[in-house]
């Protein structure tokens, strides 16, 4: 993905949403005082990447197409490595990598398949400014609202689903 620019409204936007209201995502001058040449992006704001309005209308929603269904597909994990803040202003272009996908049983049975993914922001000069690792837990069932662990009763319809290893998409692996 190219091009995806730091803006100053959705910046001060996205710290409003996740309830963070340090006034240097909304004041030069809070960030200034604080030693900032402009104003940081809160540190999860690159995940608005994803959102359909910053990504190209052929690109994933993940950033790369793993093969797996939304419907039964969880968030495990996110952490993030920095070179440097993100800024208001500045122009991004990421790219995401299949780090690994294996599989494991499930605590209530069933598989359940992690694909790690990494995800790696540059500014225009193409220099590293933060990278992204995510997991992604695709369940063999669904997990509704009244039932967080996803066990179904027996009348309930669980769709046929294909595994990593046939839909080829990605390699299995073994979970080290």
């Amino acid at each position: 993905m190219r091009g995806f620019r730091i803006e100053e409204g959705k910046l001060a936007e996205f710290a409003a949403t996740v309830g963070d209201n340090d006034p240097i995502y909304c004041s030069p001058e809070v960030a200034t005082e604080r030693g900032y040449d402009r104003r940081p992006a809160p540190p999860t704001f690159t995940r608005t990447a994803m959102f359909s309005r910053y990504r190209p209308e052929d690109a994933h929603r993940l950033g790369l197409n793993i093969g797996f269904d939304i419907r039964y597909e969880l968030h495990g994990e996110q952490a993030y490595r920095f070179t440097r803040p993100v800024y208001v202003g500045d122009t991004l272009a990421a790219t995401t990598t299949l780090i690994n996908a294996y599989e494991r049983e499930g605590r209530h049975g069933g598989v359940m398949t992690f694909a790690v993914l990494e995800t790696e922001f540059a500014d225009e000069g193409g220099k590293p400014v933060i990278a992204e690792r995510q997991i992604v837990i695709e369940t063999d069932r669904g997990v509704s609202a009244d039932d967080p662990s996803g066990r179904r009763s027996e009348h309930d319809a669980i769709p046929t689903r294909m595994t990593v290893r046939q839909r080829g998409s990605i390699n299995s692996t073994t979970a080290p």
